[in-house]
C-alpha cells in the first residue's frame, strides 16, 4: 500500500529521530565548554577530534579511590549543555564524571571538514573515551561505572557488551551498567518491535541484541510515564540482562523530568519539576560564561510555578543566556538578556520559547 513506510523513508526517519543535534554557533561553547579547566581532546580511530569533560570530585587528603562514571548523553542535547548536570553528578554522588562528545556533535560541527553524526560515530567517540581514561589515565575497569541515557544507552550497552580495540583493558570488567530511560533500539522506538525486523539493516543501536552479553551488575531506571521511549523498553532489557540489579520504575515521570533528588541544595542543576506554564519542566541557568558572579532572582510571577533559578559567574559585561528546557522531546531555546538586569520574568522564558 502507499502509506506503508519504505526502507529507505523509516531509515532515514530513525536517523533523524536519533541525531537532532542543537545547532548552537560558536559562540556559544567559547563561553561555556571551552572555558572549561577540565576540557579534555580525544581522538577517534579515524582521526576525528571530540571534547570531554573530566570533573573531579572534591577529595581530603586521606580520600580513597573514587568511582568513575562514564557517561553518554541523550539525543537533542550535547556536552555543552549538560555542563551543570555532570557537576552535579560528581557533587552529589561523590565520584568522578567523565562526559564525552559524539562525533557530529557540539564542536564537531565546526570542524574542516564538519562532522556527522551515526551510529558508528557514537562507537569511535565511546571507544576513544574508553581508552583515555584506562589506557592513558590508568583508571581500572572495576572503577568505571559505564552511564547512559536514552540514547547514550546505545553506545554505552555496545561499549559494555564487548572488548576495545587498542585498549588492554576489557568494559566487560567494569563495576557496573546504570542506563537511564533506555531504549531497545532506534528502530523500536521510532516503529515498534515488528518494524525493526523488516527493516534490521537500518535499525540503530539494537541494544536487545547486545544487553545480555554484558557481564557487570546493570541497573535501569525509567518513567513509567515515559512518551518518548516507552517503559516497555526498560522493562523488555531489564529482562535480558544477566547480573540485574533491582531496577527503579519511577511512577507518573516522564522522559525529560526525572527527579533530581538532592538537588534542592546545588542551583546550578537543580532541576525541579512542574506540570504548570504549559509544558514548561524546568529552567535551568546558562553556563558558567565568565570569571565574575552576579546572583539572579526569579520575579515572584515565575517563583510561584516552584521553579528555581541561578545564574552563576556572570560578567557583567556579558549577556545573560537563559535556557529553558521543554517537554516532551528536550528540546531547548535560549535567549539573551542585558548584563544590566538581575531578574528573570514569564516575558523572558516566552521569549526564549519563540527564539526573541
Amino acid at each position: 500500500p502507499s502509506g506503508r513506510p519504505t526502507s529507505s523513508s523509516m531509515g532515514n526517519l530513525i536517523n533523524t529521530l536519533a541525531f537532532p543535534r542543537p545547532m548552537y554557533d560558536r559562540n556559544f561553547y567559547e563561553h561555556t565548554l571551552l572555558r572549561r579547566s577540565d576540557l579534555v581532546w580525544l581522538t577517534t580511530s579515524k582521526g576525528e577530534r571530540v571534547p570531554a569533560c573530566h570533573v573531579r570530585c572534591r577529595r581530603g587528603p586521606a580520600a580513597t579511590a573514587r568511582k568513575t562514571l562514564l557517561y553518554s548523553h541523550g539525543n537533542a542535547e550535547d556536552i555543552g549543555l549538560h555542563l551543570a548536570y555532570i557537576d552535579l553528578l560528581a557533587r552529589e554522588l561523590d565520584v568522578d564524571v567523565f562526559s564525552y562528545e559524539y562525533v557530529g556533535y557540539s564542536l564537531g560541527r565546526f570542524e574542516d571538514p564538519p562532522q556527522d553524526p551515526s551510529e558508528e560515530g557514537c562507537t569511535r567517540s565511546v571507544d576513544a573515551a574508553w581508552r583515555y581514561c584506562t589506557d592513558q589515565l590508568k583508571i581500572p575497569p572495576k572503577d568505571i561505572v559505564i552511564f547512559g541515557r536514552s540514547i547514550g544507552s546505545g553506545p554505552s550497552v555496545d561499549l559494555a557488551s564487548r572488548e576495545v580495540e587498542g585498549s588492554q583493558f576489557s568494559p566487560l570488567d567494569v563495576a557496573g551498567v546504570l542506563l537511564q530511560s533506555p531504549i531497545e533500539s532506534g528502530g523500536r522506538v521510532a516503529f515498534g518491535k515488528a518494524v525493526s525486523f523488516m527493516a534490521y539493516g537500518l535499525d540503530i543501536f539494537r541494544n536487545y541484541e547486545k544487553i545480555d552479553k554484558i557481564r557487570a551488575p546493570c541497573a535501569i531506571m525509567h518513567g513509567t510515564a515515559d512518551e518518548v521511549v516507552n517503559v516497555r523498553n526498560g522493562h523488555n532489557l531489564h529482562g535480558w540482562l544477566q547480573k540485574p540489579f533491582e531496577p527503579l520504575w519511577i511512577e507518573g515521570y516522564g522522559h525529560n523530568d526525572m527527579p533530581e533528588e538532592g538537588a534542592s541544595n546545588t542551583p546550578e542543576g537543580s532541576w525541579p519539576r512542574s506540570s504548570k506554564e504549559n509544558d514548561l519542566s524546568f529552567i535551568s541557568a546558562a553556563e558558567r560564561i565568565a570569571s565574575a558572579r552576579q546572583d539572579v532572582n526569579l520575579t515572584p510571577e515565575l517563583a510561584c510555578l516552584d521553579l528555581e533559578f541561578t545564574i552563576a559567574d556572570v560578567a557583567p559585561t556579558l549577556d545573560v543566556v537563559v535556557v529553558v528546557v521543554v517537554q516532551p522531546f528536550n528540546h531547548r531555546y535560549s535567549c539573551k538578556l542585558p548584563s544590566n538586569r538581575c531578574d528573570v520574568s514569564r516575558k523572558d522564558v516566552h521569549a526564549a520559547i519563540n527564539g526573541k
